[in-house]
């Protein structure tokens, strides 16, 4: 199974299927925009350029989060494998996760909370991709 939940390559999948998601939602809504003949094909500016106070703006900008934190999850995660290192499947897993409530929250809203939120749940990501990379390091 390609989404196996006990590989760290079903956790890179997982990344991979959550980032393709926002590119979902971004695209029902334009298509919804256009054919409702609001914005013509050609209206539309870069998805994290839209305001941070609308819910598509924030879909944009999470969006922009995972892609540019998605090439430091994979290259560690290919790297752990051509080395051969340790099983760091849990802990690709639980980034995947604290990805996910790093966008739900930037998704939500763009309160004082919501940022702290963000904030501790990227402190998470970057305490994992660090043990991560420590682990196949160190081997």
């Amino acid at each position: 199974m390609v989404l196996d939940m006990k590989s760290s390559h079903g956790a890179v999948v997982g990344f991979g299927l959550w980032t393709f998601g926002h590119i979902g939602v971004l695209a029902v809504y334009r298509t919804t925009l256009i054919l409702k003949g609001d914005v013509a094909p050609n209206g539309f500016g870069p998805s994290r350029d839209d305001s941070s106070k609308s819910f598509i703006g924030r879909v944009g900008r999470s969006h922009a989060n995972c892609t540019e934190n998605f090439p430091l999850f994979l290259a560690t995660v290919v790297l752990n494998t051509l080395t051969g290192g340790p099983d760091i499947s849990s802990l690709s897993w639980y980034y995947v996760c604290a990805r996910m409530g790093h966008s739900t929250s930037h998704c939500l809203g763009d309160t004082d909370i919501h940022a702290t939120i963000r904030f501790l749940f990227f402190g998470t990501q970057i305490g994992l991709l660090g043990n991560m990379l420590y682990k196949t390091i160190k081997e």
